[in-house]
């Protein structure tokens, strides 16, 4: 329904002789023959993109799609159909990867640009059977004693030349190409086995808390996953909590409901990434079997001084607190924001002002130090 929608409105910005056609997946092409010049080109896709201002109604939720667009004209730098199909791929590749909404019109200086993608995209694919990603831990901590009750796992890929890349690089390609199944996998299955090593009897078990994607969620293969990876290294299952962002109870929601309680069953904790920034929606707080949210970094930057903010934390630290839910403070880089926090009744938090995400050995050396004995390193 959502395509035949996006089909309607990209139609209903054509001229009387232009022609729009789906080549697949989410993408469309449009051909506009007899241009005044290339910038007719670019009314035509800024009126296809204020055309999906409006959201649209699925199954009763509002979605906004926001359309990335390239754009390459003959006779201008493509000389046949099979270039201008190709330079108008190559404006789109850079339109998605610039962000949401954006339009792009082909330049030659996007060979250069396009090739480094692919090859970016090649190395990407071979990146897991190498070995070549890691996780990192960043503490999540007790905010009255600054002790840790557990780490999120964070992934890094150690590539062989460019070195250390953040996930900000690599993850939406990850997404677009579907290999954030796989990847995905092994994260869950790796920081399963570590956390195992953090557990010591008379101790308050360690946590471990994974992020989770839609598309994991929408490939059917993330219960199987979660379940394999409790079996294969015995690890408690509310050690370990999956983090899920709003968007992900978006879609599919008879899918992503049930995979939740499935989760549950198995005594996995669920908590709710980024809270506060995307769903328009409260009512999956009631119906779907989540035990935390955690407050975004956003909100927590601009405290205590932005009275507004201030007010939001509240709220959501109330409306957790009514329904029995607990709390984590993402962002925290200030004492002045933990006691602020603090004082609003949140004792979890996470952020650069109790640690930063650290490889393995440094990260266990940390809690070595801090718990004496608390854990020990493992290979």
């Amino acid at each position: 329904r959502a395509l035949i929608e996006a089909a309607g409105r990209i139609r209903s910005a054509l001229r009387d002789g232009d022609t729009a056609y789906r080549t697949g997946g989410d993408e469309f092409a449009v051909l506009l023959p007899a241009l005044a010049g290339p910038e007719t080109a670019t009314a035509v896709a800024e009126d296809i993109q204020q055309r999906f201002g409006e959201p649209l109604r699925l199954d009763g939720h509002e979605v906004f799609l926001t359309p990335s667009i390239g754009i390459a004209v003959f006779p201008t730098l493509s000389r046949d159909v099979a270039q201008l199909q190709k330079h108008a791929e190559a404006a789109l590749r850079h339109a998605k990867e610039t962000g949401r909404n954006h339009l792009v019109v082909y330049s030659k200086e996007l060979d250069t640009y396009v090739q480094e993608s692919l090859d970016f995209e090649t190395d990407l694919r071979k990146a897991l059977a190498n070995r070549e990603f890691r996780l990192y831990y960043q503490p999540l901590v007790h905010a009255s004693g600054g002790g840790v009750f557990g780490a999120e796992a964070l992934l890094r890929w150690h590539h062989p030349v460019h070195g250390v890349i953040l996930p900000d690089r690599f993850i939406p390609l990850l997404e677009e190409t579907g290999l954030i199944v796989p990847v995905g996998e092994w994260v869950i299955r790796e920081a399963a086995r570590r956390c195992l090593f953090w557990q010591r009897p008379g101790r308050e078990r360690m946590r471990m808390s994974v992020n989770v994607s839609p598309r994991q969620f929408f490939s059917g293969a993330l219960v199987p996953a979660v379940r394999r990876a409790l079996e294969e290294n015995g690890l408690p299952a509310a050690c370990l909590m999956l983090e899920i962002t709003e968007s992900a109870l978006l879609g599919n929601n008879d899918l992503t409901a049930r995979q939740l309680h499935e989760l549950r069953e198995l005594g996995v904790r669920l908590a709710i990434d980024d809270f506060g920034i995307g769903y328009s929606s409260l009512s999956y707080l009631r119906s779907l079997p989540i035990d935390t949210l955690k407050v975004d970094r956003s909100f927590v930057r601009d405290l205590p001084a932005n009275a507004e903010t201030a007010s939001i934390v509240t709220a959501i630290l109330a409306l957790a607190k009514s329904l029995r839910l607990g709390v984590i403070a993402e962002g925290v880089e200030t004492a002045e924001q933990a006691r602020f926090l603090r004082t609003l009744g949140c004792e979890l938090m996470q952020g650069y002002l109790f640690g930063r995400p650290l490889p393995l050995n440094e990260f266990e050396e940390r809690l070595w130090q801090a718990s004496s004995g608390h854990v020990a390193a493992a290979s």
